[in-house]
Protein backbone atom coordinates (compact mmCIF):
# COMPACT_ATOMS: atom_id res chain seq x y z
CA UNK A 1 0.00 0.00 0.00
CA UNK A 2 2.87 2.37 0.75
CA UNK A 3 4.20 1.91 -2.77
CA UNK A 4 0.94 3.20 -4.20
CA UNK A 5 1.29 6.41 -2.18
CA UNK A 6 4.88 6.99 -3.27
CA UNK A 7 4.58 9.15 -6.37
CA UNK A 8 6.48 7.81 -9.29
CA UNK A 9 7.23 4.38 -7.83
CA UNK A 10 4.30 2.64 -9.51
CA UNK A 11 3.91 4.50 -12.77
CA UNK A 12 1.71 2.30 -14.90
CA UNK A 13 -2.03 2.17 -14.26
CA UNK A 14 -2.11 -1.58 -14.90
CA UNK A 15 0.47 -2.26 -12.19
CA UNK A 16 -1.35 0.00 -9.72
CA UNK A 17 -4.56 -1.89 -10.42
CA UNK A 18 -2.81 -5.24 -9.94
CA UNK A 19 -1.60 -4.03 -6.54
CA UNK A 20 -5.04 -2.75 -5.56
CA UNK A 21 -6.91 -6.01 -6.27
CA UNK A 22 -5.43 -8.07 -3.42
CA UNK A 23 -5.70 -5.12 -1.02
CA UNK A 24 -9.44 -4.85 -1.65
CA UNK A 25 -9.76 -8.63 -1.30
CA UNK A 26 -7.87 -8.59 2.03
CA UNK A 27 -10.06 -5.82 3.36
CA UNK A 28 -13.21 -7.82 2.73
CA UNK A 29 -12.02 -11.39 3.23
CA UNK A 30 -13.74 -13.29 6.07
CA UNK A 31 -10.37 -14.53 7.38
CA UNK A 32 -9.35 -10.95 8.19
CA UNK A 33 -12.52 -10.22 10.16
CA UNK A 34 -10.74 -10.41 13.50
CA UNK A 35 -7.67 -8.55 12.29
CA UNK A 36 -9.04 -5.15 13.10
CA UNK A 37 -5.69 -3.40 12.76
CA UNK A 38 -5.23 -4.69 9.20
CA UNK A 39 -8.77 -3.73 8.23
CA UNK A 40 -8.43 -0.31 9.82
CA UNK A 41 -5.17 0.34 7.95
CA UNK A 42 -6.68 -0.76 4.63
CA UNK A 43 -9.83 1.29 5.19
CA UNK A 44 -7.78 4.41 5.91
CA UNK A 45 -5.58 3.64 2.93
CA UNK A 46 -8.53 3.47 0.51
CA UNK A 47 -10.13 6.59 1.96
CA UNK A 48 -6.90 8.52 1.49
CA UNK A 49 -5.87 6.91 -1.78
CA UNK A 50 -8.71 8.61 -3.61
CA UNK A 51 -7.83 11.97 -2.06
CA UNK A 52 -4.57 13.16 -3.55
CA UNK A 53 -2.64 16.41 -3.39
CA UNK A 54 -3.81 17.43 -6.85
CA UNK A 55 -7.17 16.97 -8.56
CA UNK A 56 -5.48 15.19 -11.47
CA UNK A 57 -3.86 12.63 -9.14
CA UNK A 58 -7.14 12.07 -7.30
CA UNK A 59 -8.98 11.52 -10.58
CA UNK A 60 -6.29 9.09 -11.75
CA UNK A 61 -6.53 7.13 -8.51
CA UNK A 62 -10.32 6.97 -8.71
CA UNK A 63 -9.95 5.71 -12.27
CA UNK A 64 -7.59 2.99 -11.00
CA UNK A 65 -10.26 1.87 -8.55
CA UNK A 66 -12.94 1.99 -11.24
CA UNK A 67 -10.83 -0.24 -13.47
CA UNK A 68 -10.40 -2.69 -10.58
CA UNK A 69 -14.11 -3.25 -10.13
CA UNK A 70 -14.85 -5.71 -12.95
CA UNK A 71 -11.59 -7.71 -12.68
CA UNK A 72 -12.10 -7.98 -8.92
CA UNK A 73 -15.69 -9.15 -9.25
CA UNK A 74 -14.64 -11.63 -11.94
CA UNK A 75 -11.91 -13.06 -9.72
CA UNK A 76 -14.25 -13.30 -6.76
CA UNK A 77 -16.94 -15.06 -8.78
CA UNK A 78 -14.68 -17.47 -10.67
CA UNK A 79 -12.20 -18.41 -7.93
CA UNK A 80 -12.11 -22.15 -7.29
CA UNK A 81 -9.08 -22.27 -4.98
CA UNK A 82 -10.36 -22.20 -1.38
CA UNK A 83 -6.96 -21.01 -0.13
CA UNK A 84 -7.04 -17.90 -2.32
CA UNK A 85 -7.84 -14.46 -0.95
CA UNK A 86 -10.31 -14.22 -3.82
CA UNK A 87 -12.37 -17.16 -2.51
CA UNK A 88 -15.11 -15.33 -0.61
CA UNK A 89 -18.84 -15.58 0.11
CA UNK A 90 -21.32 -13.62 -2.01
CA UNK A 91 -21.88 -11.01 0.71
CA UNK A 92 -18.19 -10.16 0.51
CA UNK A 93 -18.41 -9.66 -3.25
CA UNK A 94 -21.27 -7.21 -2.73
CA UNK A 95 -19.42 -5.34 0.04
CA UNK A 96 -16.26 -4.99 -2.02
CA UNK A 97 -18.21 -3.78 -5.06
CA UNK A 98 -20.07 -1.21 -2.95
CA UNK A 99 -16.84 0.07 -1.46
CA UNK A 100 -15.24 0.58 -4.87
CA UNK A 101 -18.37 2.31 -6.14
CA UNK A 102 -18.45 4.55 -3.07
CA UNK A 103 -14.82 5.61 -3.46
CA UNK A 104 -15.29 6.37 -7.14
CA UNK A 105 -18.61 8.20 -6.63
CA UNK A 106 -16.98 11.64 -6.59
CA UNK A 107 -15.68 11.04 -10.10
CA UNK A 108 -19.10 10.01 -11.39
CA UNK A 109 -20.77 12.97 -9.69
CA UNK A 110 -18.30 15.37 -11.29
CA UNK A 111 -18.92 13.85 -14.71
CA UNK A 112 -22.68 14.15 -14.40
CA UNK A 113 -22.57 17.67 -12.92
CA UNK A 114 -20.10 18.91 -15.54
CA UNK A 115 -22.26 17.42 -18.27
CA UNK A 116 -25.42 19.03 -16.95
CA UNK A 117 -23.76 22.39 -16.35
CA UNK A 118 -22.47 22.50 -19.93
CA UNK A 119 -25.98 21.81 -21.15
CA UNK A 120 -27.46 24.63 -19.11
CA UNK A 121 -24.79 27.18 -20.09
CA UNK A 122 -24.99 26.49 -23.82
Amino acid sequence: AKLLFADGVVRTAKLRQQLLLPLVALLHHPRTERRTHLRQCLTVFFQNYTIASTAADAAERRTDLEHCLLPLLRRFLTCTDNASIFSVPDRTVVAAGRMLLEYTAARRQRRSSSGSSSITTT
